[in-house]
């Protein structure tokens, strides 16, 4: 299951693990980056499995009336909404889970479902509230609690996350998710060790989980392991191309690092993942800055500003675009 980047660093945590890395340029290395991970592309139909178009209608053959379009059913709607999510598109999972409660008024994981694409769209008391419908028609819906506590753990409720991950735990022991939030909460609890312990565990689950290997990169940020943390995230980013908040924490480890280009292409593969992502154009601003390429750096600075949805984000660009002098 996509975790919808719960062990993404908000702007505020990633400008505190940056802060250090580079509050003075220094330059850039000379050595070349390394390729990014290539990004999956749409096969191209080839053309011979097209079917032919008719270059005309013969006037004797009666044009037959189009079929009448079937209504997706309510689980259609969830799988259709489910596939958007995971590409972190949350604004269009909405409406396809409205059709699917509207179409079944207790679908559990339909309302589940709404919960982490209203948290994805950081509308948290949204989120709880369908978590909360979930779990009220389906008590021992594991997912449910993980994801609620989840939403806790973006609003550092960190012990109402921890219980939910507890209750998860309980109706599905070997449950990854539910120890990747609860080391998330531990970690924001400052208990570093627990918080290793649930990642280790998970991997012992699944030694293959791309999103456990980009948690523990996650705790080596915090403890400035930077070696440690980038043989972590390369190992996600090669389980999942695709894992969107691998890429930025390579982008902050080469940024602590001050190797800037090699966190501009770390931060440009996760705008391309999802082009409205706010921290990855805030951090490649830094990066920018660092360089320095001011053009680049205002830039970006000024789509993070359009992009950001908390005061605290909006101020966060605001003083960058004061500093270069472009406000």
């Amino acid at each position: 299951m996509n975790r919808d980047g719960l062990f993404g660093l908000s702007v505020i945590v990633l400008c505190s693990a940056l802060l250090m890395g580079c509050a003075s340029p220094a330059p850039a290395p000379t050595a070349a980056p390394p390729p990014s991970a290539p990004l999956p592309t749409a096969t191209a139909v080839p053309t011979a499995t097209r079917a032919p178009l008719p270059t005309s209608i013969p006037t004797s053959t009666p044009i037959p009336s189009p079929a009448p379009t079937a209504t997706p059913t309510a689980q259609e709607y969830y799988r259709r909404a489910v596939a958007a999510i995971e590409k972190y598109d949350y604004a269009r999972a909405l409406p396809d889970l409205d059709q699917a409660i509207k179409l079944k008024s207790d679908y559990a994981d339909a309302y589940d479902a709404r919960g982490r694409a209203y948290a994805g769209l950081g509308e948290y008391d949204r989120a709880l509230a369908d978590h909360d419908q979930a779990i009220k028609l389906q008590p021992d819906l594991a997912d449910a609690y993980v994801n609620r506590g989840t939403v806790y753990a973006y609003k550092q409720d960190w012990e109402r996350s921890i219980a939910d991950c507890n209750r998860a735990l309980q109706l599905k022991s070997n449950h990854i998710d539910a120890y990747l939030t609860r080391a998330f909460s531990y970690a924001g609890k400052g208990d570093a060790d627990r918080a290793l312990a649930d990642v280790d565990q998970a991997l012992k689950i699944d030694p293959n989980s791309a999103d456990a290997y980009n948690s523990r990169a996650k705790l080596y940020i915090s403890r400035r392991d930077w070696e440690r943390a980038l043989a972590d995230v390369d190992r996600a980013i090669k389980l999942k191309p695709d894992l969107l908040d691998a890429y930025l924490s390579r982008g902050i480890v080469y940024m602590n690092q001050r190797a800037y280009d090699r966190a501009v292409a770390a931060l440009s593969d996760a705008i391309r993942i999802q082009p409205g992502n706010q921290t990855a154009y805030y951090v490649r601003g830094l990066a920018y800055k660092a360089l320095p390429d001011k053009e680049k750096a205002i830039a970006d600075f000024r789509k993070a500003l359009e992009l950001a949805r908390s005061s605290t984000d909006r101020k966060l660009a605001e003083d960058q675009l004061k500093e270069l002098g472009a406000q």
